[in-house]
């Protein structure tokens, strides 16, 4: 974790974050209603990559409003790895086996990476952040997410959609239900 200074930091979980984690331990598919700077991104990023060093073969995907911010997503993920513990990689028996811009993944079959869309994939977990910016910025973005993105899931599999709001749109259709 980084600090606002840009340092690098211990996580130690704020307010939300718990309160977050004790509604995914209730139910693993949260819409989380967040407001600015309160960690909910960088929880879902830890918590999907400690499932995916402790679980085998675990297929994660990360989504956000752009390509852009889909990468920073990723690239806070190869952070928390790049300063993980080696004993902790050694007692995990565990490497890192691939490394590009859309994908890195583990030598344990696990895989975090982004896309637009995840329609052919089958996933085990996904973070969708800023879907309501995904709604206002492309309606037809957002509609493929709900139609295609979202069917990858099992029904066990976990699943954070998170957003400040933004007005009227599929994010809100989905707060409100």
């Amino acid at each position: 974790n980084v600090d606002k200074h840009g340092d690098a930091i211990p996580f130690k979980m704020k307010y939300a974050q718990l309160r977050v984690y004790a509604a995914y331990l209730k139910h693993p598919r949260l819409i989380i209603l967040k407001s600015r700077q309160q960690g909910i991104s960088t929880f879902w990023l830890l918590c999907f990559f400690d499932d995916a060093i402790f679980n085998d073969n675990y297929n994660i995907g990360l989504m956000a409003q752009g390509a852009d911010e889909a990468q920073t997503l990723l690239e806070r993920v190869k952070f928390s790895w790049d300063h993980l513990d080696p004993e902790v990689k050694s007692f995990l028996g565990i490497a890192n086996d691939k490394d590009n811009a859309k994908a890195f993944s583990f030598t344990n079959g696990s895989t975090i990476f982004i896309r637009t869309s995840f329609r052919s994939a089958t996933l085990q977990r996904l973070h969708i952040s800023e879907l309501g910016k995904i709604a206002n910025k492309n309606p037809d973005k957002a509609k493929e997410t709900n139609t295609g993105t979202l069917q990858t899931l099992g029904r066990t599999a976990g699943l954070a959609i998170e957003s400040t709001a933004e007005g009227d749109n599929m994010f809100k259709s989905k707060w409100d239900i």
